[in-house]
């Protein structure tokens, strides 16, 4: 489903070939299951950051560059922040929840 996210941003940011009916279709049922999961907790798979947060972090972080809207889903939201205050953390542009740290 993190497909979904990726897709849609390829397809409105950079013009790449795809439906993005179809793969909207795919984002918006990632970031449902995402908040529905975080629902209670404050990271994906254990008690402290892991693989599973750093990996599916710029997905969700960028699924505004595809049109998704974030502002709905609290808990994911509070996760990127969580993500993005970890020690060491370094963002890029178009990153929610902004901009990189110094």
């Amino acid at each position: 489903m993190l497909y979904g996210l990726a897709r849609t941003r390829a397809i409105v940011q950079f013009g790449r070939p795809g439906e993005v009916t179809e793969t909207r279709a795919l984002g918006e049922q990632a970031l449902t299951l995402f908040e529905s999961h975080l629902q209670g907790r404050e990271w994906l798979t254990l008690e402290q950051p892991g693989l599973a947060d750093v990996a599916c972090y710029p997905y969700v972080a960028l699924a505004p560059e595809g049109g998704f809207d974030l502002t709905p889903l609290e808990a994911v939201r509070r996760w990127l922040e969580r993500v993005a205050a970890l020690p060491g953390w370094v963002g890029m542009p178009g990153l929610y929840p902004g901009p990189q740290r110094q």
